[in-house]
């Protein structure tokens, strides 16, 4: 999986969002914390999602299989917000 490019990336405090560029935005803004924004910086190069589930586990110093539900979550409304090609 993939992120799709188009996405203008802006952080507002401590919040991340995206919103496609050059369109209407109409209510299509994603907003992102911390774990999601790794996410989607991971997901500049095509990787598979155990690939993105190893990666977080070892920047947060936790197990694959703690990280994993919860990253899974995050791949799925990024899925469903189509800013990812699965």
């Amino acid at each position: 999986m993939k992120r799709k490019a188009d996405f203008i990336e802006e952080r507002v405090g401590d919040s991340f969002y995206l919103y496609p560029a050059g369109e209407n935005v109409d209510g299509r803004i994603f907003s992102m914390n911390d774990t999601c924004k790794f996410v989607w910086d991971l997901l500049e190069t095509d990787r598979s999602e155990s690939e993105v589930i190893a990666a977080v586990a070892a920047h947060y110093g936790i197990e694959c299989i703690i990280a994993a539900d919860d990253i899974r979550e995050v791949l799925s409304q990024m899925s469903c917000a189509g800013i990812i090609d699965q």
